[in-house]
């Protein structure tokens, strides 16, 4: 890791899905106790769970114990995502998503 950078690491997870079509994304977005986003990344996640990673510069990040996350995994109008902002453990955050009914 890179001096003056931090890495907020973590594992998507849904109960009773192990794994999508090819054409899943998963969002996951990284946002400080003001709701202003410092990171995101979206990727393939055609198993669950899976993990990701995000980096930030540290100075950015003011207050690394008031980080919250975000995440989505999306597969055409099906949804599983975080119901509200999760706050992130010091290792590895574990993120349980449930299913977000469509529009």
């Amino acid at each position: 890791m890179e001096p003056g950078v931090v890495e907020i690491t973590g594992t998507l997870e849904i109960e009773g899905e192990s794994s999508f079509d090819p054409a899943a994304v998963a969002t996951v977005k990284l946002a400080d106790s003001d709701g202003e986003v410092l990171a995101a990344t979206a990727f393939q996640a055609t198993e669950v769970p899976v993990s990701f990673a995000l980096t930030v510069d540290a100075a950015a990040v003011p207050r690394p114990d008031r980080l919250f996350l975000w995440a989505l995994v999306r597969v055409g109008k099906d949804g599983w995502g975080t119901l509200e902002l999760a706050r992130v453990s010091e290792d590895h955050t574990v993120l349980a998503l449930s299913r977000i009914p469509a529009a």
